[in-house]
């Protein structure tokens, strides 16, 4: 007969706590599982005593704390960190996309690397360097290091020595100087790791 009142006293402040605690679902019945125990452990004591409903409810506001308040924390511990996390999470992919496109497209219309195979510019770069080369560039001074595409497609590295408009004259180690145009011209070399 003790137990009713007891019940419905806990009851009623769960149901006041999860008010406020503004949880999921599969978190509010996990919280209010563990609370409901506590909470039966805290008021043991007042079911030896005839207590009515009203002294148990105070006794709980009393030793726990107001529902609203108790909510609002749990609200505050649970809800901060997983919706950090669940928001994280939908975002990842879209950042990931948005990273992926301007790189490509960095790759593509500002800068590109290569590996340089190949002899060409030394002593300016050395085999095996990996370089950076800006493609936005326009104007090349005698001393640049340009990368070229040749007419096979193939990218070839020279060192620029005069720049003619439309054309450059370049050199390439053991090679005989050559004119490229401007249209076949991928970029100058901007960093390079030797």
């Amino acid at each position: 007969m003790h137990d009713a009142p007891m019940r419905d006293a806990i009851e009623e402040y769960l149901d006041q706590v999860m008010a406020h605690a503004k949880l999921a679902r599969p978190d509010q019945a996990r919280v209010r599982a563990e609370l409901k125990d506590h909470l039966a452990e805290l008021t043991a004591e007042a079911r030896n005593h005839s207590s009515t409903q009203e002294e148990i409810a105070a006794m709980l506001e009393r030793e726990f704390g107001k529902p609203e308040v108790v909510g609002k924390e749990i609200s505050n511990a649970k809800g901060r960190v997983r919706t950090y996390f669940k928001k994280l999470k939908r975002g990842l992919p879209i950042a990931a996309a948005i990273c992926l496109v301007l790189m490509f497209s960095i790759r593509w219309a500002v800068a590109e690397p290569f590996y340089v195979p190949g002899k060409g510019a030394e002593p300016s770069i050395p085999q095996g360097s990996r370089i950076l080369v800006y493609k936005l560039a326009s104007v090349f001074h005698a001393g640049d290091v340009v990368a070229f595409r040749d007419l096979d497609g193939v990218a070839l590295l020279a060192v620029v020595k005069a720049d003619q408009g439309g054309d450059l004259t370049v050199s390439r180690k053991g090679e005989a100087d050559r004119v490229v145009p401007h249209v076949r011209v991928i970029g100058r070399v901007v960093a390079n790791t030797r």
